[in-house]
């Protein structure tokens, strides 16, 4: 669906630049109970408050599909092209275990987990769990359940390298792998023997900061793709589960 967006534009400030005032007539989020998780003061990836300015080193950003802002800690100085940037990446604790941050989104399956995080509200009820990809950062036993995933924080971190004293990103990619929570049915022959355990899906990959004309065009079609490949994955799911 479509998403109808007012910005703070930095007229009156610049702590709040790049961020949403109003996102579809709301300043909140409907998904979730409590602040923080019920707030917009995010960027949807274009511009972010320039941190030579604010002195901040945590910058938030929206993800559509996810129903939630992730908040980007700042690393360390780096370059792209030769033009400064800093170096944020996703904060280690985005998706659990439950604090002060994130205590407000749904964590009734799976508290004794970190790294995961249900976002069925949000996906038409579907058990949903998202995770950073191979559950890079997650708990070891998520890990232990599957096998073929190799995390590496290279392939598998969320990060920016924004402009300090711009807030322009130069490079960024959010990373999200989708996963099902599969539970025991004892009253169903084929299935009575598994386990409860988290099902990895798929990782998707978003790309922020390059432009089309650019020598890899493919990559302008992630976002795109992305968002259709969630679409359809949540529709097959509540088909089968009609059915």
């Amino acid at each position: 669906l479509t998403e109808y967006a007012t910005m703070h534009t930095g007229h009156t400030g610049m702590e709040k630049f790049g961020y949403f005032d109003k996102l579809n007539g709301l300043d909140h989020l409907p998904h979730w109970d409590g602040e923080p998780c019920r707030s917009i003061q995010a960027s949807e990836g274009s511009f972010f408050p320039p941190r030579d300015l604010t002195k901040k080193d945590t910058v938030y950003i929206y993800d559509k599909d996810l129903c939630r802002t992730l908040p980007l800690v700042y690393r360390e100085p780096v370059e792209k092209d030769g033009i400064s940037a800093d170096l944020y990446t996703l904060a280690e604790d985005a998706y659990g275990p439950p604090n002060e941050n994130n205590s407000c989104f749904d964590h009734d399956h799976y508290k004794k987990y970190y790294g995961l995080q249900n976002i069925s509200p949000c996906q038409y009820g579907a058990p949903v769990y998202i995770s950073n990809p191979h559950f890079y950062q997650s708990d070891p036993q998520l890990l232990d359940a599957v096998e073929g995933l190799q995390p590496d924080p290279e392939q598998h971190k969320t990060y920016f390298k924004i402009q300090p004293k711009l807030g322009v990103p130069l490079e960024g990619q959010v990373r999200v792998q989708l996963n099902l929570l599969v539970e025991k049915a004892p009253n169903v022959m084929a299935t009575k023997d598994f386990r409860d355990f988290v099902f990895p899906i798929m990782w998707l990959e978003e790309v922020s900061g390059i432009p089309c004309s650019c020598k890899r065009p493919k990559l302008c079609d992630l976002h795109y793709e992305a968002t259709i490949y969630l679409e359809f994955f949540i529709f097959c799911f509540l088909v089968l589960s009609v059915t």
